[in-house]
């Protein structure tokens, strides 16, 4: 590709002795800053560890869910209404509220998606059949709860 020559040309190309010098005592001036990286990520892993850890324990600790008010056991299973549950919310802040099946009362609309802000109960209106399935998302904490009935009644639990 390159001839001889011009290997040769390339190969003569030196700096100046008084820019070597130049170059030479500004290195030796300078001040080189060296971290051990080892220690360095073993920090920012701890670091990482207590803010996710924080946020985790902070945040699901505040989200609450409560069955107030259940459905009527004989007019639930006629499949000719859907029958009203309220659930009471304990939770600060903004979140959002989804059911499975059903809908929720938000402003007179039916909606199966909520955005709620602060301690709330709101109004589900829950079918005769299909899964009862109550999802609570506040950031990156997601709770569900289940509605079901046994021998003692209807429940609300955490799944």
């Amino acid at each position: 590709m390159f001839s001889e020559k011009q290997l040769e040309q390339y190969r003569s190309v030196k700096a100046s002795q008084e820019l070597r010098e130049s170059v030479m005592s500004l290195e030796k001036s300078g001040k080189i800053y060296a971290f051990n990286r080892k220690t360095l990520s073993a920090i920012a892993a701890c670091l990482v560890a207590v803010i996710a850890l924080g946020s985790y324990f902070g945040m699901s600790a505040g989200v609450n869910a409560e069955l107030v008010a259940v459905p009527q056991s004989a007019s639930f299973y006629r499949a000719t209404a859907d029958e009203r549950a309220v659930v009471k919310l304990d939770i600060g802040g903004s979140y959002t509220v989804k059911v499975s099946s059903g809908y929720v009362l938000q402003n007179g609309e039916q909606v199966k998606t909520a955005e709620l802000d602060g301690e709330t109960e709101i109004e589900w209106f829950v079918p005769a059949e299909g899964e009862l399935v109550l999802t609570v998302k506040k950031g990156l904490i997601i709770k569900h709860y289940r509605l079901y009935h046994d021998v003692q009644g209807w429940k609300l639990e955490e799944i």
